[in-house]
């Protein structure tokens, strides 16, 4: 016996081709999205403690 559908497009969103649109599309902003925020984290950081990096040197 098979499953219905619409339960195959909530247990498996991989297997329908929208679905998978949209996941890629949400894991790739993902990612960028929290690249960018590490970046800008790590730069506001530096600025921050410009003084105690300065004698780390």
């Amino acid at each position: 016996m098979t499953a219905p559908r619409w339960r195959t497009w909530l247990d498996q969103p991989q297997n329908v081709p929208f679905r998978r649109a949209l996941y890629l599309v949400h894991l790739w902003v993902g990612i960028a999205t929290g690249l960018y925020i590490l970046v800008i984290s790590l730069s506001g950081s530096a600025v921050v403690f410009r003084r105690e990096l300065k004698y780390l040197r």
